[in-house]
């Protein structure tokens, strides 16, 4: 019994002392690292190379940074591409070649303004008169008259309408062609006068107004219309309770049809009474407005076997072959030839209705007084 106890000393003795070795064994303390380890360490511990962290283990496998070291080596290594020193610089663009100054010098030459002399407003005044722009003086005075007109060019030009020339536009107005076919239509209330396939502007105006006076025995209001294109009088008369209202306007355009549109819109905005606006004179400047006259096509010749017939027919023949238009029917006005055909009342406001007379083909809108007894605001044609 005694030597159990003994023995039972002895082994708790014995564990009693492994442990303590072992303890004292992990606490101890480990040798602080070198100095040539800690400059080592300074000197790859932000390189962006795997080879440098790995030199570092190679060296000091146990070093004080060690387990640093293989963190820092695992990032470089599973890293998805290798980061770009932050100094790095972007590549540079190609160097532009040279600039030639003489182009700088001929933009700023064309954009720069002309000086508006005497003799230059002169010539200004003159191409835009025979461009159809409104100028009725050639003094070389830079009048309210002459600024509208130079911004009007402007604008047909696209380009900023301040009302002064530059030597690119000054230039390019010396360019512009000027018809050579002409047209004008004056008037004086609602009596006009025109003239048309004439060589320039200032004839045709002239040659106008001399007609319009001649009829009216007063001076007279003129616009000229170049090459196809068209100028039409609208007028309207109606009375008012015990006044007489009355309007008259001149309207433009490419063809006759549209100077028609144009006149007769501009009569009804402007008319107390636009139900009573007509188309009282028009012109083209190459003479389209005109009706032309018909010209019978040549027939063939009649064979032998009918002598009667061919016999017969010689003076017409005769009549084609000297070019001589059937005679035409004066055409009565077109409002009151449609009362005959279409009554008051029976086109419906803005509807259109169109027939075949004797006279031609007759069109007609209904106007705003609808279904009425009275044939209001009605517009008819032949055509």
């Amino acid at each position: 019994m005694q030597h159990r106890r003994l023995a039972s000393a002895t082994l708790g003795a014995a564990v009693w002392l492994w442990t303590v070795c072992c303890v004292s064994a992990q606490e101890a303390p480990r040798p602080p690292p070198s100095s040539a380890e800690i400059e080592f360490w300074q000197s790859v511990k932000d390189s962006k190379n795997p080879a440098e962290v790995r030199a570092y283990l190679d060296k000091h496998p146990n070093g004080e940074f060690a387990t640093l070291a293989r963190l820092r080596l695992q990032a470089l290594e599973s890293g998805p591409k290798q980061e770009q020193p932050t100094n790095a610089q972007a590549p540079k663009p190609p160097p532009r070649p040279p600039v030639d100054p003489a182009v700088y010098k001929a933009l700023a030459d064309a954009l720069a303004p002309v000086e508006m002399t005497p003799e230059v407003v002169r010539e200004v005044q003159t191409r835009l008169y025979y461009l159809n722009y409104n100028i009725s003086k050639f003094d070389g005075v830079m009048s309210d008259e002459t600024v509208v007109a130079i911004r009007m060019l402007q604008a047909d030009m696209f380009q900023s309408a301040t009302g002064k020339l530059t030597v690119a536009q000054l230039a390019a107005l010396r360019r512009a062609k000027v018809a050579t076919v002409w047209g004008a239509l004056a008037w004086i209330g609602q009596q006009g006068s025109v003239a048309f396939q004439l060589p320039d502007r200032a004839a045709a105006e002239r040659d106008a107004r001399a007609q319009c006076k001649k009829k009216t025995g007063r001076e007279c209001k003129v616009v000229a219309v170049s090459t196809s294109g068209c100028a039409a009088l609208a007028a309207s008369e109606g009375r008012i309770v015990n006044m007489i209202h009355w309007a008259t306007v001149v309207g433009r355009g490419t063809n006759l049809e549209k100077a028609r549109e144009s006149a007769l819109l501009e009569c009804r905005g402007s008319s107390k009474t636009p139900n009573l606006c007509r188309i009282r004179q028009e012109v083209c400047a190459d003479g389209s407005h005109k009706p032309q006259p018909a010209v019978a096509a040549a027939k063939p010749a009649q064979p032998a076997a009918a002598p009667a017939k061919a016999a017969a027919e010689k003076p017409a023949e005769k009549s084609a072959a000297a070019g001589v238009a059937p005679e035409q029917r004066p055409r009565p006005d077109a409002l009151a030839y449609s009362a005959t055909v279409w009554p008051p009342g029976s086109i419906m406001t803005n509807q259109e209705v169109s027939t075949k007379t004797k006279y031609g083909t007759l069109t007609c809108r209904g106007g705003w007084g609808g279904r009425t007894n009275q044939i209001l605001g009605r517009v008819c044609s032949w055509r």
